[in-house]
């Protein structure tokens, strides 16, 4: 029985920080997307 709560701790963090790293890269191409429709708004 032990074996498996450790199963499932480690199955917790890695999706976590699995999550985290899709929101971070969500973020970071959603600033991109900004930055670049910014600059198409100044050449206009």
């Amino acid at each position: 029985m032990p074996e498996m709560m450790i199963h499932l701790g480690i199955e917790r963090t890695f999706s976590q920080g699995f999550l985290q790293r899709i929101q971070q890269a969500a973020l970071l191409q959603g600033r991109s997307s900004i930055a670049a429709s910014q600059k198409l708004i100044q050449q206009i």
